[in-house]
């Protein structure tokens, strides 16, 4: 017997990441409530996309995540 498992991915443009990272450093939103308002997974994930941000500029990685 096969079983299926499908994982719904949302996948996140650049400006909606760089939006997301602008809310948490002009302190419009805490991380716990950018995660729930845009249901990301964790976390860690917009901590990336903030430190990334905060070191190299606008750039922000193009991986998928699973919510």
């Amino acid at each position: 017997m096969v079983t299926l498992i499908l994982l719904l991915t949302t996948v996140y443009t650049t400006e909606e990441k760089i939006q997301m990272v602008l809310l948490y450093l002009d302190k419009h939103m805490s991380l716990c409530q950018i995660v729930k308002n845009y249901d990301l997974a964790n976390h860690n994930i917009i901590g990336r996309w903030v430190k990334q941000y905060k070191e190299t500029g606008p750039i922000i990685e193009t991986k998928i995540y699973f919510s």
